[in-house]
């Protein structure tokens, strides 16, 4: 089902967002009706059901925006340069967010093209999001998103961000014949439960101000905190040691748990790095828990660890770590139709 609205009148697309926004929280809240909002230009149109992005997406056009309801959404492939806003990846009354989720994995690309500024934000993906193989993507940006399954890494990047989003199983690369690379990607106020390490010789990543568990390639690591620790028989083994270990990482104002093996000393540079620090977090006392949960604020138990910009090392130093979309929000609407034209008295608050 399809619903369109056409504004006469109407210039202003930051109006239209928040007037898209509104009403797609007054339907859900109503009628609980999943719905899934496309604007381009002047033109909205509304799809609903589990459907809607689906419909969407194939309906888009580059540049176009999608704005989807709380609510259960298939998955689709994103071929178009659109930007996707969800209404949250966590319930949260305080904080004015719902959860919207795409239930499977939301894969993006065209093989043997090159698609550019995609914008993902505010959704829960029960899977993982990848760039297809065989294609290229440029200007991605995914921001305060809940990946389940991690960013699988199968094309070439250029220019990606990837931002305050939570991902369970880090990043991977799928086994491809030819290791994808990753061009200037960058990785910031992240939760990450699994490896960053898969990315061609090529690449160039910073990481800045991120919690990682697992294995750290050979990348730019900035303010970060590095958990891994696996205790063998003979030895321990840290966040650099995976494998045939990692070989060219520099590594400046990290927090990390162990550097155990001199090649992982000898093949990387560390720069006034916080070594050996354990129990890490106020909301874990005396504990060596760094696992995810809706409650856990991250909040490092010393002040004196401290970045390289004079901010708290991990999540909430930097640009900072928050779970609300960056969309605006309208709080108060009013509507008149004089003539051609719609009158629209609002107020709005942008989170």
């Amino acid at each position: 089902m399809i619903k369109r609205i056409m504004l006469m009148g109407m210039k202003s697309k930051l109006f239209l967002t928040m007037l898209v926004l509104g009403c797609c929280t007054a339907v859900h809240a109503q009628n609980e009706v999943f719905t899934a909002t496309l604007t381009h230009g002047d033109q909205v149109s509304v799809f609903i059901g589990t459907n809607a992005f689906v419909q969407a997406h194939e309906a888009a056009a580059d540049g176009d925006v999608i704005t989807l309801s709380s609510g259960t959404f298939a998955p689709t492939t994103v071929t178009k340069s659109v930007t996707v806003y969800g209404a949250g990846y966590e319930k949260n009354a305080e904080l004015g967010i719902d959860v919207t989720l795409i239930n499977g994995n939301l894969s993006i690309g065209v093989v043997e093209t090159t698609l550019s500024n995609i914008h993902i934000e505010g959704v829960k993906v029960n899977g993982d999001i990848r760039v297809l193989e065989g294609s290229d993507v440029e200007g991605l940006i995914v921001k305060r998103c809940y990946l389940t399954k991690g960013f699988g890494h199968y094309g070439n990047s250029k220019n990606t961000l990837i931002q305050e989003c939570i991902l369970t199983s880090g990043f991977f690369n799928g086994g491809t014949a030819q290791t994808p690379v990753a061009e200037n990607m960058s990785i910031r106020n992240c939760y990450i439960a699994g490896n960053v390490d898969c990315f061609g010789t090529s690449s160039t990543l910073v990481v800045e101000n991120s919690l990682v568990t697992g294995y750290a390639g050979g990348y730019l690591w900035k303010n970060c905190i590095l958990t891994y620790r696996w205790i063998g028989a003979y030895y321990d083994r840290g966040a650099f040691e995976g494998g045939s270990g990692t070989t060219g990482a520099t590594v400046v104002n990290c927090i990390i748990v162990i550097l155990y093996g001199s090649a992982a000393k000898e093949n990387n540079v560390f720069t006034d790095c916080y070594v050996g620090a354990d129990y890490l977090f106020n909301d874990s006392p005396g504990s060596r828990d760094y696992s995810y949960s809706a409650t856990r604020t991250f909040e490092l138990r010393q002040d004196d660890w401290l970045g390289t910009d004079g901010t708290e090392v991990g999540m909430h130093g930097g640009s900072g770590w928050s779970k609300v979309p960056s969309i605006p929000v309208v709080k108060s609407l009013d509507l008149n139709v004089e003539g051609s034209d719609l009158k629209v008295t609002y107020e709005a608050e942008v989170r």
